[in-house]
């Protein structure tokens, strides 16, 4: 068994770095990555890394010591970035207008081609088969995560492991959290249908906006008076509010973002159904239409409290 010193002599942390900025600097966006897959592809050839893009969309699956037959052990990273403006100055801030890693996505590419590497250099000591997994579109509405296991890459697979990178940490420190370590993510959209109207006469429209506005102030009755704060774990977020596009005219269309995050499955369901019901009430009341839409959710992450142990101790 190799000793911690030795793998980490292993480690090149300015190649890691390097690959981070360049990556950084050329960020792509859901599916669409053909710079970043170009920059993946030439690096796996570089260490003759063999590969294969079958499974998924805009993805890349890499295989070390891939004839053994023992278990194998799958290494995952996110590559896609987010549809925001860079405004840090940095040398090697985003040249792509609209375009930004703010989730370090270029950090986990970065890490686990990095760890390719390493693992490169020891391949035939390896007990173990290693897949490495280059996923797109962690960030968009159809996961490319939901792609790969559709596509049958779990099949393939004994355990998985990834990470994210974490600001508050700091640098060289690993954590891990045994069992539910972060709740489900679920998006929804609600919007409101009224009738436009002069601004002068709003009593002959249906205020879209001013239903988009008590929905927004009940929701907040909904996470202070109709949940129990000692057992139901949950954030319901508005994270968008749009409505109107002049000041003299009323708008007849409101649609707010949502984001309900929420461990218990039960306790989601009740919140969805509750954001349907009050949206549906507030615009019956008012004399419009609501309409609710689930997105595609993430599940709760649970953590194989095995596997946190085997990390932490190999990390200690």
């Amino acid at each position: 068994m190799m000793t911690r010193s030795e793998i980490m002599a292993l480690i090149d942390a300015d190649y890691i770095v390097r690959i981070r900025r360049q990556l950084h600097m050329y960020p792509e966006i859901e599916f669409d990555l053909p710079r970043t897959l170009a920059l993946v592809r030439g690096e796996l050839d570089r260490m003759r890394i063999p590969y294969t893009e079958k499974y998924g969309r805009s993805s890349i699956v890499a295989y070390l010591n891939p004839d053994c037959k023992g278990p194998t052990l799958g290494i995952r990273a996110d590559m896609d970035a987010l549809p925001l403006t860079e405004k840090t100055g940095l040398p090697f801030a985003s040249r792509i207008e609209g375009h930004m890693h703010a989730c370090g996505h270029d950090g986990h590419t970065a890490i686990l081609l990095g760890a390719a590497q390493a693992l490169k250099a020891v391949e035939d000591q390896l007990n173990c088969r290693v897949i490495l997994i280059f996923q797109a579109c962690e960030e968009g509405r159809y996961t490319g995560a939901k792609l790969l296991v559709q596509d049958g890459l779990m099949d393939e697979i004994d355990r998985v492991c990834g990470l994210h990178l974490e600001p508050t940490m700091e640098s060289g420190c690993i954590g891990a959290c045994p069992g539910q370590a972060m709740a489900a993510s679920h998006p929804i959209i609600v919007e409101f249908f009224g009738k436009t109207a002069h601004a002068t006469l709003p009593q002959s429209g249906v205020d879209a906006l001013a239903m988009a506005a008590r929905f927004y102030m009940d929701l907040q009755l909904v996470l202070t008076r109709e949940r129990n704060p000692l057992r139901d774990e949950c954030v319901i977020s508005v994270g968008s509010l749009h409505s109107g596009t002049t000041t003299n005219v009323v708008p007849d269309y409101a649609e707010l973002k949502i984001s309900l995050r929420a461990f218990d499955p039960a306790l989601e369901e009740r919140l969805v159904n509750r954001i349907r019901s009050l949206a549906e009430h507030i615009a019956q009341d008012a004399g419009g239409r609501a309409a609710v839409t689930e997105e595609v959710k993430a599940p709760t992450l649970y953590n194989d409290p095995e596997m946190c142990e085997r990390l932490l101790a190999s990390a200690r």
